[in-house]
């Protein structure tokens, strides 16, 4: 570079790894990957500075930029290449084969197992309640269970559907319930509604002794438009390819949940995922999935592409609590 000419370097660079992102901190001498945190839309670039650099001389100023760009990308890629290793530790496994409902289970109180609510339709699950409210809640279990994952899906939401539903995971069932059953564990919340499908990512704990909104923390099941964000996309057949993507991360005690590539929780569950309610039911660490049909719903929404796969123990994981952005 010839001195006196300026360097502008207020660049994104798309890094194409899912929810990592890379915030490289000039002076530090180190770039962090860090899962996105669900308030920074810039989750899946790496930013370089704001300003204009001068060069004066070469193998000072300007080279020393370059070097610095160029250490930058060199840690950025030695670094993606670790995170995406630890997000890749096994083979992706489905757990719906598209044309019935083997490796599930229906779980809900004695008065609704007669009802059909659940069903293998056109290569998706469909959950369809439309005119008929009387029931409670009634899930569809998966039979293996996990502990460590990143989970995936797509969702079909219809705008006539005025039904809540959700994907609980780490859960479990108890036929031991108060009226014949309970399933107990958080669950990320899936709202088709429109005035509140803004809602759809957050996560809600069903376990008895917790039963609130944990993230955001709340203390009850009422939400207000004060968590709506400033962005967010949701989309009901129709809408384009009318599919919603859900992504969900849990490893150890850490939950970070896209919702059609937009973070909106990244969240850690310390001190309750692991406190006495979920130890007692034996939930919030390992457990099943479960689709949700919310008690007294009428809810019409399909699932397919349900995919998961297991990650390794938390003890390889140093991401910290907050992402960083170079300003």
């Amino acid at each position: 570079m010839m001195p006196g000419v300026f360097l502008p370097v207020a660049t994104l660079l798309r890094v194409n790894v899912g929810p990592i992102f890379v915030s490289s901190r000039w002076g530090a001498g180190i770039d962090e990957v860090l899962p996105a945190r669900a308030d920074d839309r810039r989750q899946r670039y790496v930013r370089a500075p704001s300003r204009a650099y001068p060069g004066s001389r070469l193998g000072h100023g300007a080279l020393g930029l370059m070097q610095a760009l160029a250490l930058a990308t060199l840690g950025s890629a030695l670094s993606l290449g670790a995170a995406e290793s630890k997000f890749s530790d096994a083979l992706w496994v489905s757990l719906f084969n598209g044309r019935d409902l083997t490796g599930w289970m229906v779980k809900c109180q004695p008065r609704d197992q007669d009802k059909m609510f659940w069903r293998a339709d056109d290569g998706t699950i469909l959950c369809d309640s439309l005119g008929r409210w009387d029931h409670n809640y009634v899930w569809l279990v998966s039979e293996k269970e996990f502990g460590d994952f990143e989970f995936k899906l797509k969702f079909q939401a219809y705008s006539n559907s005025p039904g809540n539903s959700g994907v609980q995971f780490r859960s479990r069932y108890d036929t031991n319930a108060e009226n014949g059953g309970w399933l107990d564990g958080p669950q990320v919340d899936i709202h088709p509604p429109a005035a509140q499908s803004w809602r759809t990512g957050l996560i809600y704990d069903e376990t008895r002794g917790e039963r609130r909104w944990v993230s955001p923390s709340l203390p009850n099941s009422k939400i207000g438009a004060e968590f709506k964000p400033a962005h967010h996309v949701f989309k009901y057949a129709g809408d384009g390819d009318g599919w919603n993507d859900l992504t969900i991360f849990a490893q150890g005690t850490r939950v970070i949940t896209i919702v059609n590539g937009v973070v909106r929780t990244d969240w850690d569950g310390a001190g309750i995922l692991d406190n006495a309610a979920h130890v007692r039911h034996n939930v919030g660490r390992t457990g099943h999935f479960a689709l949700q049909l919310h008690t007294g719903d009428q809810l019409r929404i399909r699932f397919k592409d349900i995919l998961v796969r297991e990650l390794k123990p938390t003890e390889s994981t140093n991401t910290g609590t907050a992402a960083k952005t170079s300003n």
